[in-house]
């Protein structure tokens, strides 16, 4: 690898890009018994499961298949997934994607909406965002914070076409 022909400045910000969410901890902590105890132990265990979750892969898609620098896009370790397993694999990866990006988007979702519900508390939003729904969820801020989201996508989505 050429080192001076590296983009650095896209480098670390995927590399930040990657990373993001670890700070939403902060907003749920407070719906979690025994913090103090129990979010330290939960980070580590995340951060290892994150560790192997891109280690692997990466070791096993660099280490298998010939690297054309070309084909690394979106979507190619499914398809390295299928050149070494079959389409069995393939669609376990595509269907591991989907999941883990579903995940992201609840965890985004219910980090911002107990941020909503923590401003209203302290008298920065109406109280509207402060009210809970018998199960104990800031029900205001998810409805907010899921149709902002859902806004955003059409908005970004009509941009880009």
């Amino acid at each position: 690898m050429d080192l001076g022909n590296v983009n650095w400045t896209l480098y670390l910000n995927t590399l930040f890009w990657n990373l993001n969410y670890w700070d939403s901890i902060s907003t749920l902590a407070g719906e979690v018994e025994n913090p103090s105890k129990t979010l330290p132990k939960s980070l580590l265990y995340a951060l290892l499961l994150v560790i192997f979750g891109y280690f692997f892969p990466l070791l096993v898609g660099t280490g298998a298949v010939p690297l054309h620098h070309e084909l690394w896009t979106d979507g190619y370790f499914s398809d390295i997934g299928k050149m070494l397993g079959g389409v069995w694999l393939r669609t376990w990866i595509q269907a591991a994607a989907a999941l883990s990006n579903m995940g992201m988007f609840l965890a985004e979702m219910s980090s911002d909406s107990f941020q909503l519900e923590g401003m209203a508390t302290r008298g920065m939003l109406p109280k509207l965002f402060a009210r809970r729904s018998r199960y104990g969820t800031p029900l205001v801020g998810i409805m907010f914070s899921a149709s902002r989201r859902s806004w955003r996508q059409r908005t970004s989505c009509t941009v880009l076409e």
